[in-house]
């Protein structure tokens, strides 16, 4: 994936808060994702990822005084219109794949095109199939029900989904979740490519850290609702932030657990 230095942030958060009751989950997320960069946030369990990509996507409003931009358009308070433009430009690769039973794969794969009427059954099962095999799949498996496979194979499913309305953004929360490390490897090689033919920005949310290494540019880590280090994937190993080391090498000792015990 190569980042445009010269084109200005495609997703842009100033001063992102939410709550919920008494809990203050994100606490001012500011933060500049930049078109053609894979973006990656680590953090542990509870840390705010996925509240964080949930606002990010329009799932959760985030408190009054928030910003947050896709493509240069302020999707909380812009007109609907432009909204829903800015939003036809995001796809998503969901944690558990989210894949609908009670469709064959092929209706799975196309379910936004056949939704919106971009193509038509024929056309969308022929679409799926040209789709399976960049994503390492038989075109056969376009006829079978998502129960039918292997959970590595949902998530190739997954992957085509999501690529297959050619985003310009593409969300991936926990991609390698419940996957042995092979198996985790091979899926994080195709998030690679496929993003990368299509051009895309990437934003993942992990706690793998070898996932991590493997297709992110940048990655922050997010710590009590708060960005609390931003850099390179090169930079991660070389930090003296001392919560950044203690979380990428899996430490049972250091600032973390000293705040937990």
């Amino acid at each position: 994936m190569t980042r445009d230095l010269n084109a200005p942030p495609i997703i842009r958060l100033k001063n992102v808060h939410k709550t919920f009751g008494k809990n203050h989950v994100l606490r001012g997320i500011t933060l500049d994702i930049y078109p053609g960069e894979s973006f990656l946030i680590i953090g542990g369990s509870g840390s705010g990822k996925s509240v964080l990509l949930k606002c990010i996507l329009g799932l959760l409003e985030p408190d009054e005084g928030s910003k947050i931009e896709i493509a240069g358009i302020d999707v909380l308070n812009g007109p609907s219109s432009e909204v829903e433009k800015a939003r036809r430009k995001v796809s998503m690769l969901f944690q558990g794949n989210a894949l609908f039973d009670s469709l064959p794969v092929w209706e799975n794969i196309c379910f936004l095109l056949l939704q919106t009427k971009r193509l038509k059954r024929k056309e969308a099962y022929d679409f799926a199939c040209k789709i399976l095999p960049t994503v390492g799949l038989q075109k056969d498996v376009a006829l079978l029900s998502p129960s039918e496979l292997s959970g590595g194979m949902q998530r190739r499913v997954s992957l085509a989904r999501a690529v297959a309305s050619t985003p310009e953004i593409i969300f991936f929360d926990e991609p390698t979740t419940g996957l042995d490390p092979i198996m985790a490897s091979v899926i994080d090689d195709l998030i690679v490519k496929n993003v990368k033919e299509l051009g895309a920005t990437a934003v993942s949310i992990t706690h793998d850290m070898n996932s991590a290494r493997r297709i992110a540019d940048r990655i922050a880590m997010l710590y009590h609702g708060e960005l609390i280090w931003i850099g390179s994937k090169d930079e991660l190993d070389h930090t003296d932030n001392p919560y950044v080391t203690q979380f990428i090498k899996g430490l049972s000792t250091g600032p973390i657990s000293a705040e937990a015990s």
